[in-house]
């Protein structure tokens, strides 16, 4: 694999939009691609109250299996943010594109999985 990624492989490689990047930068050691991944915010509205003002809580770094190369593993640390409401104090996660709902493995690693057993 080439050290030289364009943005656009990048992009395309986590299955992202630039206007929704805030901050990526990759690492790659040995046979481990490690991607860290900061979203920009969108301020969803609170799921309980539907209040649109929310303010950003704190991050959380999630770790991420994804399975986009076949000869090394890759890793996403996504950096996750937290929105919390000031009318009834519910807190919760932005939205995550790279996985289902609490899990540890990306989308596209079960996609791959299913395409082999398919096969």
């Amino acid at each position: 694999m080439s050290n030289h990624l364009s943005k656009e492989d990048i992009l395309c490689f986590f299955n992202l939009e630039d206007e929704n990047i805030e901050d990526i930068s990759l690492t790659n050691r040995d046979n481990l691609f490690i991607a860290t991944v900061s979203l920009c915010p969108d301020y969803p509205p609170c799921p309980s109250c539907g209040f649109e003002r929310v303010k950003i809580k704190d991050y959380t770094t999630k770790k991420i299996n994804h399975s986009i190369f076949t000869d090394r593993e890759c890793l996403i640390n996504y950096r996750a943010r937290r929105y919390r409401c000031p009318i009834c104090k519910r807190s919760y996660y932005e939205h995550n594109p790279f996985t289902f709902r609490s899990s540890k493995i990306s989308a596209l690693t079960v996609q791959n999985i299913l395409r082999d057993l398919k096969n």
